[in-house]
């Protein structure tokens, strides 16, 4: 197809430096021409069809190609401000946007909680639980990093850091030892990378007046290497604990503790 629409734009310029009375020229070119009609909404038909027997593994495939076909984009071109004055420069819709999402937040008291008395609990809680074992609350078995890595889903966006899910899969047991030894040094520590506190904010709009910017709800795009470590479906309640304090005193006003 590539090789025929090369032929037809070298065609359309002949015809062009003939000023289009080249009769013979204006023949091979309508002719080529509807060749290339026809091969072009065949290849459109041949995608639209992988798309289609592919929606279940990829459904965000398709819904980006359902928005590409619309004749209206979603974008915010207006908003009001604190005062009720209507933006429209896209800047200030940011600033607006950011101020709202950032007063839903919950601020950090640079207060350093104690987590002494909740360690053994965790530890004994781990030895009893079978839900998912971990191993110890500090050494987390490379299996188990294995196997998350293995399950992700390469479609999924990935987040401040440019880790694809795609990387993290497809070379998962390059990858087991190094994030072992970053999740181990997280876990004893209570601290964490600065991407894992970073995300890319989308506003989302739910319902009512499009102007108003309680309207809207934050979707976070975050780290993907952090969501292997979401650990909230992994631990027990007891060992969460822990981990959840820790993380959220190193946890800024950009991130939300999953």
């Amino acid at each position: 197809m590539k090789s025929n629409m090369r032929k037809r734009l070298n065609l359309w310029h002949a015809n062009k430096r003939a000023k289009w009375k080249d009769v013979s020229i204006m023949r091979e070119y309508r002719i080529l021409n509807k060749k290339c009609e026809s091969e072009v909404k065949n290849a459109v038909k041949e995608y639209e069809k992988d798309i289609a027997n592919n929606a279940k593994k990829n459904p965000k495939l398709v819904y980006s190609y359902m928005n590409s076909k619309k004749a209206i984009k979603d974008t915010i071109r207006a908003l009001n401000d604190e005062k009720g004055k209507r933006v429209e420069d896209p800047c200030e819709i940011v600033k607006i946007l950011n101020n709202q999402f950032k007063s839903v937040f919950e601020k950090d008291n640079d207060k350093i909680p104690d987590v002494s008395s909740v360690r053994e609990r965790v530890i004994e809680a781990n030895h009893k639980s079978g839900e998912f074992d971990w191993g110890n609350v500090t050494d987390i078995d490379t299996g188990v990093i294995f196997n998350k890595l293995k399950n992700l889903n390469e479609f999924k966006a990935f987040g401040v850091d440019g880790v694809s899910n795609a990387v993290l899969k497809n070379c998962a047991e390059s990858f087991v030892k190094p994030l072992k030894m970053i999740f181990d040094k997280s876990l004893k520590t209570g601290e964490v990378p600065k991407e894992w506190k970073e995300a890319n904010v989308t506003p989302l709009f739910k319902k009512g007046n499009k102007l108003e910017r309680s309207n809207y709800r934050p979707v976070l795009l975050t780290s993907s290497v952090c969501k292997v470590f979401n650990v909230r479906n992994q631990l027990s309640e007891t060992k969460y604990e822990i981990y959840a304090i820790k993380r959220a005193d190193n946890a800024k006003s950009t991130w939300i503790c999953p």
